[in-house]
């Protein structure tokens, strides 16, 4: 039984020297690779994997997060052999359920079972059939189902080359996950390919051992910037930094974060429906009490754990301890120093935080707002998302106003004045945090405490007290 040649895990540089083996030449250009921005050293590797694998056969694991664009190596790559002449068989794991066992076999295999049964000898065909059939197969009986599959892919792939295109291989049910493993280590010496995609996990395989794996790093600043001058060009200046920022190199949440004026009060973290599938696929399952800490953590990224577990028990109504982190953690959402949550990537709050009904966010805003220090900025910032309505009127002059020091900006600091909203000032152009985002004084309020000169105010729906231009107050 023949075995994979080389057995060795390589980051995209080192891969791209790896030498292909000598074979038939065939055309191997990929197909639409021009959207692929910033992975030129990657697909160099999909390249020379292609060429291996329609002539003596190869495996690649494409490793990366979630949103890295494993999904489109995996596309061009398999365009690439098709256009080459190679048929191609497909298999994806779903994440966010169990998946029934031989799901993932089944998808490989259903399109070759008519090729199967005029390859195969009667016996050979009847032994696969009945496994299929029967469902998994039991401990003892893995190797046979191994063997039967391995058999037939090498009799297909004899009429035509074959590669065997598996998006989420850690996701597939554990008996394809094994099978599929054990034909990717055996596909030498035969035009079979394996292209694979995994992600890194806490509770699962993160990819089959000893099989050559291209890593997937996050996109630099420039790439990051020259895929958002591509597909969302005309952002200004400051949206961009806070693209690039929140998006921290992964080119998914580059093409799918909202900027700030496609919101609107009270605040949430900026996501999307396709960002959190992909970051944050089975949120929606943890305990109750593990995604009210999720949310306030979400809300307050750099509270420490003592105020988010406060916050979350006053959201929920219980008693919470450091329990409730582990499911998190378990499913690589955050991670815990001791003190304070860490998102897996910056985007992942918003991710876990998507779809949250306005009311419950505002409760979680004021949640927080309880347990930090009264007339704080984040204090009343937080304030100011727990109100529900506008306040578009401009404060009547008869009413005093009262303004908290902040010994950190000589602007006007944030305050309540005369009974409106909280609000604070930031940044060279200078903008309101109101819940309304309505308030708009381009003088100082009669009455106001506030002695320093007073600038224009302009008003912004949402201040984000954590974007990279806020204040650090």
């Amino acid at each position: 039984m023949n075995t994979q040649p080389q057995s060795a895990f390589f980051s995209a540089e080192e891969a791209v020297h790896h030498q292909p083996s000598v074979g038939v030449a065939v055309p191997y250009e990929l197909v639409n690779d021009s959207r692929l921005v910033g992975r030129d050293v990657e697909l160099e590797v999909l390249r020379a994997f292609v060429r291996d694998a329609l002539t003596d056969g190869a495996t690649l694991v494409v490793r990366g997060a979630a949103g890295s664009g494993k999904s489109e190596i995996l596309e061009a790559g398999a365009g690439s052999a098709a256009a080459a002449g190679a048929r191609i068989l497909r298999c994806t794991g779903i994440r966010g359920g169990r998946p029934p066992e031989l799901s993932g076999l089944l998808q490989v295999l259903w399109p070759v079972l008519g090729d199967a049964r005029r390859l195969l000898t009667g016996r050979q065909f009847h032994a696969l059939e009945t496994l299929l059939v029967d469902g998994a197969p039991a401990p003892q009986d893995r190797g046979r189902m191994s063997f039967a599959v391995l058999g037939t892919l090498e009799a297909v792939s004899a009429d035509q080359p074959l590669l065997i295109v598996v998006d989420n291989w850690d996701a597939l049910d554990e008996p394809s996950r094994d099978v599929l493993a054990f034909v990717a280590r055996r596909t030498a010496g035969q035009p079979l390919g394996l292209l694979m995609t995994v992600r890194p996990q806490h509770t699962r395989p993160a990819s089959p051992e000893g099989l050559p794996e291209l890593l997937l790093h996050p996109l630099s600043r420039a790439q990051s910037a020259a895929l958002l001058a591509k597909t969302r060009p005309g952002n200004d200046p400051r949206t961009e930094r806070e693209l690039l920022a929140t998006a921290a190199g992964n080119p998914l949440a580059l093409l799918e974060l909202p900027t700030q004026g496609d919101h609107s009060a009270p605040y949430l973290p900026a996501s999307s429906d396709r960002l959190a599938a992909a970051l944050a696929p089975r949120a929606a399952q943890l305990p109750a009490a593990t995604r009210d800490l999720l949310l306030v953590a979400a809300l307050h990224p750099t509270a420490d754990i003592p105020a988010l577990l406060s916050a979350a028990s006053r959201l929920g109504g219980l008693a919470l301890d450091l329990a409730a982190v582990e499911p998190a953690e378990r499913q690589g959402i955050v991670m815990f120093d001791g003190m304070r949550l860490h998102f897996s990537h910056p985007a992942t709050a918003g991710a876990v935080a998507h779809g949250t009904d306005p009311r419950r966010c505002r409760s979680a805003h004021a949640a927080l707002a309880a347990e930090l220090k009264g007339g704080s900025v984040r204090h009343m910032w937080h304030l100011s998302q727990a109100v529900e309505g506008p306040t578009r009127n401009s404060p009547p002059a008869s009413k005093t106003c009262t303004a908290t020091r902040c010994d950190r900006t000589s602007r006007p600091p944030p305050s309540v004045c005369c009974g409106a909203l909280p609000t604070c000032t930031a940044g060279p152009r200078t903008r309101v945090a109101a819940s309304c985002g309505q308030l708009n004084w381009p003088t100082k309020p009669t009455g106001c405490a506030w002695r320093g000169p007073w600038p224009t105010v302009h008003c912004a729906s949402r201040w984000d007290p954590w974007a990279p231009s806020a204040p650090k107050h």
